[in-house]
Parts: C-alpha cells; structure tokens; sequence
C-alpha cells in the first residue's frame, strides 16, 4: 500500500497577523495615553507567513497476513517506510521582531519499522468442558530520523536547532539534529565519578574537580574542536527517547466457565535508546526523607559510579539520563461465568463475576517512578518540582449482568 496526506498541527489562523488587547502580567486590560486621552492599546500577537501549509505525510507499507493448521496459528507481517515533509515547526523568529518564534515548514523527517503480530491457540478446548488456551503476541520496531531541517548554514553545513536544549535549560533538554531521531536528548555527555586526584589530572579538562565529581566529555570548542574546557559547547546528542522495540504478550484461558486473561509489556532500551532525565534522583544533597535514604553518595570507602560525593555541585546542570526499559504484568482479569441454567428463572441470560487487576508488576532499573509514563523523582522531599505520579496498582471487582427480554 501507499499513501499520502496532510497533518496541520496548527490553528486555522497561524497564517494571519493577529492582533490582541494590551494587558498587564495579571490579564488585566491596560490603557495608553495620548497626550490627555487614554486609549485602548493593541499589539500584534504573533507573526504572519503566508506561505504556511499543511505537512506532508507519505507511508508505504508491504504486508502480509498468513494462517496455517486450520487457522490455530494466523498473523500479519508488516514492513514499513515513510517520510514527513514541510514539517510544522516553531522556527526561532530574530530578536528585533519582538517574537521568540514563528511557526513555519521545514526539514524532512524518515520512519521506518516492522510490526509482527502472532495469534496462536496453544490448547484447542471449547473452553467449556476442555481447557483452551490462546495467544496473542505483538511486536513493534521503529526508527525515524532527522534527515534536513533549515538547510545549510554559511558554512554549507546542515544546520540543527538547539536552541531550546540551550537557552530554556531543563524544562527542554532535547534538540532537533541532523541525522538524529526526533527529541534527542542533548546534553554533556558523563564518563563518570572522579576516583581520586590521578585521574582528575590524567582528565586535564577539570582541574578543580574533586574526587566523587561528575566527569564530562570534552567534546567540542567554539570552532568544533575540543578546547580543554567543559561548557556549553560540550552539550551533544546523548540517546533517544524511543525504545529498540516493544513486545505486548497477552495470554487467554478458560475451562468450565471459568476464565483467566493477562497481559504482559516489555519495552527494552539500551545507553542510548529510550532514556529519558531524572536530574532529582541522583542528587546527594538531599534534605531527608526517603529521597535520600535511596542515595549513597561518593566516599573514599564507597567510590560509587552513580552517586557524586556529598556536597557536589552540578555547575554543568547534567540531568542524568538513563533508561526506561521495563518489563509490566500490565493487565491480569480472573472471571466467573455462572452457569445459564442456574440463573434462567430469574430472567437474567447471562452473569459473569470478575476480579480485574492493572501494573501489578513492574520489573526495571529506571530511576524514576514509573518507567512506562518517565515518572521522575521531585526536587526535593516536599517538593513538587519535577515529580510526578506513578502508575497506580489497581484492582477491581465487578459483575457483569445481561437481561432477558
């Protein structure tokens, strides 16, 4: 197959010059003098391109759907390419416009993946009187990348935009690069925890470093070669937000009405896939409280590699990135099918009793509260900066009735 369509990710009216009422930092309308008379002002609320147009999305898909001993074992293949381009952006606007950004197309942008899904009958029961037992398994692998965005800058070189990993600090510390999927994580790049004075002189390029602190790369200078300094400059793609695959394997049985479902997730990532910021969660200046009691600073005696010593100071504002992989017992349902016989008098045609539970289990070495959602650990223990909420366990009961007419 193949297609082609538009994707607007902007309002109808992103094209237009629009114009809005003066207002102070509090929404309140403010006025403005001419002379004795006060007047209503008005400003420009954003800028206008009129050469702002839909993106373009094109997919082309080679498939296959099989089924083999009388249908017990079925499926589809699925190999898949595509590309976006004229991508709708919020291009950073120059500072005499008075805006920070304007939105525009740019760029072209690659996916490419495979999707396997598997349905199987393990044990062909009716479920009644035999045991039947079916499968269900999917899995997913994309990739996509960053192919063009601005064009060359005046060196011909592809330009990237990292302006927002720069300028807006943690709140994004992603950028759009050239040749990298979207959302790249960017940052300096960390080789470690100093182990003692030996190694800090054999790094040259931290000399007032101490031992237990955070070891950068010396990636790059002004000019693009290293200079013997850790800055800005050094910031680099460290990974992708995006998992090596996904596999959901769900399972259903059932015998003598009763019957059991469960599913289960598993995204794997790896240092450079899927990863994701939890500045908070490596902190060894926290106040108290269970934060830090998970928190094993550098000491001579503990030369940790993932905690920096007591005292550091992260001058670099390194988030500490690291994966989400994770494997989730994500859904498990056990029911009850009361017998139709038993329940016919009452004018009741079906009656089925059930226990249903969600993120039982959680298998993973993610920093965070939850690697599914990223969940990270707050600022502090009474903080709300940062943290977020995890997956909630949930177990419901429940009946389920249908009526005779």
């Amino acid at each position: 197959s193949w297609g082609q369509n538009g994707s607007r990710n902007i309002s109808a009216g992103a094209t237009q010059a629009t114009m809005g009422k003066n207002t102070s930092n509090n929404g309140a309308i403010t006025m403005t003098w001419l002379g004795d008379v006060s007047t209503l002002g008005m400003t420009l609320q954003n800028l206008p391109n009129r050469n702002l147009t839909w993106a373009t999305v094109e997919k082309m898909n080679l498939g296959i759907d099989f089924a083999m001993a009388n249908n017990r074992v079925n499926g589809s293949i699925d190999v898949y390419t595509g590309q976006t381009k004229d991508m709708l952006v919020a291009r950073s606007a120059p500072y005499l416009s008075g805006f920070n950004d304007v939105d525009d197309n740019v760029g072209l942008i690659t996916n490419k993946g495979v999707e396997v899904v598997l349905n199987t009958v393990n044990i062909n029961g009716n479920g009644a009187d035999s045991f039947r037992w079916e499968s269900n398994l999917v899995f997913d692998l994309n990739r996509n990348k960053l192919v063009s965005l601005f064009g060359p800058d005046y060196e011909g070189n592809e330009a990237d935009d990292v302006a927002n990993a720069v300028s807006y600090g943690r709140e994004a510390n992603y950028a759009l690069l050239v040749g990298k999927p979207l959302g790249a994580a960017y940052d300096v790049k960390l080789l470690g925890i100093f182990k003692d004075q030996a190694e800090i002189d054999a790094h040259k390029v931290q000399p007032d470093a101490k031992p237990g602190d955070l070891k950068f790369e010396d990636f790059s200078g002004p000019d693009g070669v290293p200079d013997g300094v850790i800055d800005a400059n050094d910031r680099q793609y460290i990974g992708s937000p995006d998992p090596l695959f996904t596999v959901n394997f769900a399972n259903t049985l059932s015998w003598k009405n009763f019957g059991l479902y469960f599913n289960f997730r598993w995204a794997q990532g790896d240092k450079t896939h899927f990863i994701w910021l939890d500045p908070y969660a490596f902190s060894p200046n926290m106040g108290g409280g269970a934060q830090l009691a998970r928190v094993k600073p550098w000491t001579e005696s503990n030369p940790s590699q993932t905690f920096a010593r007591y005292g550091y100071t992260n001058t670099m504002d390194y988030q500490y990135w690291n994966s989400r992989s994770y494997l989730k017992l994500k859904d498990l349902v056990f029911s009850y099918t009361v017998p139709a016989n038993l329940i016919r008098r009452s004018g009741i045609s079906n009656l089925r009793c059930y226990v249903a539970a969600t993120d039982l289990l959680t298998i993973s070495n993610w920093s965070g509260i939850d690697p599914e959602t990223g969940g990270t650990i707050a600022a502090g223990a009474s903080s709300s900066r940062y943290g977020s909420s995890g997956a909630y366990k949930t177990v419901t009961f429940g009946v389920n009735l249908t009526f005779s007419k």
